[in-house]
This record gives C-alpha cells, structure tokens and sequence, in this order.
C-alpha cells in the first residue's frame, strides 16, 4: 500500500499544474434559462392520449415510460386510472384468475398522482382550542349544569384541558 501511494504522489507531482486563474473567475456562473426551457420536457397533446390509453389499458409499462418521460396524470387521468384498475380487479375476481402484476404499480402511480393533487389544493386549517367546565363561582345551581343532561349545552366553559391526577 505504501508504494501504491507513492506511485499515486509520482503520478500528481508528473501531472501539469492547471493555469492559475484570477478570483473573480472561480465564481460559477448558471446557465442561462434559455437553455433549461430547451431542455425541459413539454408533453405534447399525443403524448397526453398516449397517457390516457395506457391508463385505461391498465399498462403500466407504458405509463411508467411516459411518467419517467416526464408527464404527469391530471386528476381526469388519474380517476380513469382508479377505475381501470377497479375493472381489471373485479373481470381477474369474476374469471377466478390472478391478479395482473400492472395493477399494483398502476395503485402507486394513482398513489402518487392523489397525493400531488391533494397538494395543490387549498388547504384549510381550524385551531381547536380544548375547553373545560368554568370551576369558580361553582355553586349547588351550578353543578345542575353537569348533572342535568338538557342543559350542559349551557355550562360555562373557560379554555383549557382538565388531565386526570
């Protein structure tokens, strides 16, 4: 191992030293955009069909081609894609023959497709604040409001969380 690194050292000290170059040079520029959009993939209306034909086919060596070719299922696609496979399951139950080895990669091409769909839509949160029976002021009247079913619709609460001891 010692001469095998030696004769890495040799070989370095052999090899020309790079041309120095002056600082501001060392700064990498990016590629101008023009070049990305060339590059960047935009399916064409056949290549859309082609899409929906290999859905409704259940192929899923052909959706997974143009997947990786670069489109992708809109949510019309994906349910064709959904229901496809739901066919494909019930016709394999009702001849009593396996399943094909399409539809598990079909289920997580659909997967998939949900969940981009479900991230992009308009996402509505609540904040739910934990409320607890009002303690003070509690007078024998007051309890009737725990003890009454018809009425604990309008015991005083305050917010906050009663933990068991």
């Amino acid at each position: 191992s010692k001469l095998e690194s030696a004769a890495a050292d040799a070989k370095a000290a052999a090899a020309p030293a790079p041309p120095a170059e002056p600082a501001a040079s060392a700064v990498v520029s990016e590629p101008p955009k023009q070049e990305e959009e060339k590059e960047k993939y935009v399916p064409t209306e056949a290549d859309n069909l082609a899409l929906y034909n290999a859905v409704l086919d259940v192929d899923a060596t052909k959706v997974t081609s143009l997947l990786q070719k670069g489109l992708t299922m809109n949510e019309e696609t994906t349910d064709a894609a959904f229901w496809s496979v739901v066919k494909a399951v019930d016709t394999a139950e009702k001849e009593d023959k396996p399943l094909s080895a399409d539809v598990p990669q079909m289920l997580h091409h659909i997967f998939d497709a949900d969940l981009a769909h479900l991230l992009t839509r308009e996402q509505i949160r609540t904040n739910l604040t934990c409320m607890q029976p009002t303690e003070s002021g509690l007078t024998t009247h007051g309890m009737n409001y725990i003890f009454d079913d018809s009425s604990h619709k309008d015991l005083p609460l305050e917010e906050g969380r009663r933990c068991e001891d």
